[in-house]
C-alpha cells in the first residue's frame, strides 16, 4: 500500500509534526457555554463560511447513480493539501476540509479505498440497499460532554470516526459506545439519539450515505430510554 500509513488514535484539535493535540481554548469555550447542547442538528454553512467551532456542520456532498456491489466500507484518508486530496479522489469519493487537514471520504469495497494519502480509518461494512441514486454527505461534529442529538433517522447508513472524546448511540436495540480512534456504524431507517459522554470535547467526522431522493435526516418520535446516560450498553 504505497504511501499509506494507518493512524488510529487522535488526542485533540490541532496538528503538530503529524500529531493531534487537544486545543485548550476550545475546551474552555465549550465549558463557558453551559457545557451542554440539547437536540443538536447538523447544519449546512453559508458559502465560504467556516465550520462552527462548536456544533455539527455538513461539509460537502456528492450524488451518484451507482455504488460498487458487495460489502462496502468508508475509507477516511488524510492529505496535507486540498489539491492532493482532489487528485486522489475517485468516483465514489467526497473531498472536505476539517480540523486543519484535507480529507477524502470514499465508499468502496474492502481494500478498495484511495491508494495515496494517510489512511486514518476503514469503517464498516455499511448496510446499503439498492437504490436509484445515492447521496454521500460528510460532516464535522465538535461537541462538549453532555451534548445530544435530536432523535432522528437517516434514509441510509451513518458512520462516525472519533478523532477525540467519546460518544454513545442509543437505538431501539440498545446503546453502543465509541472513543477516540474508533469507528461506529448504524443502519439506515433506524431511530437513534447520540450522546457525548466522558469529559473531553468530542471531535468526530461523519458520513451518511442516503437515498438521493431524501434529505440528510428526519426527526423521529421514538423515545430513548436513557441508556447512554445510565451507563448501560450493549456489545459493539
Amino acid at each position: 500500500m504505497h504511501g499509506r500509513r494507518r493512524m488510529w488514535s487522535w488526542l485533540g484539535c490541532s496538528f503538530a509534526a503529524g500529531s493531534f493535540v487537544l486545543c485548550p481554548a476550545l475546551t474552555r469555550n465549550a465549558a463557558a457555554q453551559d457545557s451542554t447542547l440539547r437536540h443538536v442538528e447538523c447544519k449546512r454553512p453559508a458559502p465560504r463560511e467556516k465550520p462552527a467551532s462548536i456544533g455539527c456542520t455538513i461539509l460537502a456532498q456528492r450524488t451518484m447513480q451507482e455504488l460498487p456491489r458487495g460489502p462496502l466500507f468508508w475509507y477516511l484518508v488524510a492529505f496535507p493539501t486540498r489539491a492532493a486530496a482532489k487528485a486522489a479522489a475517485g468516483p465514489t469519493s467526497v473531498v472536505a476540509d476539517a480540523e486543519g487537514r484535507s480529507w477524502v471520504f470514499t465508499i468502496a469495497p474492502d481494500d478498495g479505498g484511495p491508494w495515496r494519502g494517510e489512511l486514518v480509518a476503514q469503517v464498516g461494512p455499511l448496510e446499503l440497499p439498492r437504490l436509484k441514486a445515492y447521496t454521500i454527505e460528510v460532516a464535522l461534529a465538535v461537541l462538549p460532554p453532555g451534548s445530544r442529538s435530536r432523535v432522528h433517522t437517516h434514509a441510509g447508513p451513518e458512520a462516525w470516526y472519533m478523532l477525540a472524546g467519546e460518544q454513545c448511540l442509543e437505538t431501539p436495540s440498545g446503546a453502543r459506545r465509541a472513543g477516540a480512534g474508533q469507528g461506529m456504524t448504524q443502519a439506515g431507517y433506524t431511530p437513534m439519539q447520540l450522546v457525548v459522554t466522558g469529559n473531553v470535547v468530542r471531535h468526530a467526522l461523519v458520513v451518511v450515505v442516503h437515498d438521493a431522493e431524501k434529505g440528510w435526516g428526519s426527526p423521529s418520535d421514538w423515545k430513548p430510554s436513557g441508556r447512554c446516560t445510565s451507563g448501560a450498553s450493549t456489545p459493539r
